[in-house]
């Protein structure tokens, strides 16, 4: 993992235009979405407590989504094992400039619940609600087949994220 200073050198040296780019919590940070928007590429960057008032707005917009707001659900069955993530999308109008984050257009979660021989497996261990902050242009609606965008401008070709 490198550190948010080497990423950000990293970057200065490599051709990222329309190109996504992925990083997890330690790479959520307005210097990075800057340069990444500067350089012409699209993020999708995990978010958790170091970014506590952006991940606050986060968890308001899903808290306000209705139960009718279209999701994504995948499963893998294997090795006695059922992995189901549900994956939701959620525009985020405004929340860029109150925050000052460069090219913020949508907050993503994957809800991931596991279950062995018909029981689930702790929520310590396997549960998971991941969010990510992302420039739009590279998010996947929910419901809709792989590549499809919010935004109809769409360059960056979307190839999808686990967490």
């Amino acid at each position: 993992m490198l550190r948010p200073d080497a990423a950000l050198a990293v970057l200065d040296l490599i051709d990222i235009e329309g190109k996504l780019v992925t990083g997890d919590s330690l790479h959520c940070n307005r210097k990075m979405a800057q340069k990444i928007v500067e350089k012409g590429g699209d993020y999708c960057l995990s978010l958790k407590g170091n970014q506590e008032s952006l991940l606050s707005d986060a968890r308001a917009l899903f808290g306000a989504i209705e139960a009718s707001h279209p999701t994504s659900t995948a499963e893998n069955v294997g090795h006695g094992r059922v992995e189901k993530r549900v994956a939701t999308v959620v525009e985020a109008p405004g929340i860029a400039e109150h925050h000052e984050f460069e090219g913020l257009k949508a907050f993503g979660r994957i809800v991931a619940i596991r279950t062995i021989d018909g029981k689930v497996e702790t929520a310590r261990s396997r549960r998971r609600n991941a969010s990510s902050c992302c420039r739009a242009r590279c998010i996947p609606r929910p419901c809709s087949p792989a590549g499809a965008s919010i935004s109809a401008a769409s360059r960056t070709a979307c190839i999808g994220a686990s967490t």
